[in-house]
């Protein structure tokens, strides 16, 4: 099966805002494929008109996150 290069992602409205701001949910094995797991540290840039993710940090446990689903 061929992985996909990319993911688009309709954005959602904030229910905790009066205003609307948009909401953007991240999930999925495919970011454990990408190298992101549970508890990791996230660093998220501005880059153009896109932003840019990356793990800063690997979350350091006694637990594999492997068991988490």
């Amino acid at each position: 099966m061929e992985k996909k290069k990319e993911r688009r992602i309709r954005l959602c409205r904030s229910q905790r805002r009066a205003t609307l701001a948009p909401v953007l949910t991240l999930e999925g094995l495919w970011l454990q494929e990408l190298g992101f797991n549970v508890g990791d540290l996230v660093e998220i840039k501005p880059i153009n008109n896109g932003i840019n993710i990356k793990v800063i940090e690997k979350w350091r446990s006694h637990k594999s996150n492997k068991g988490y689903k």
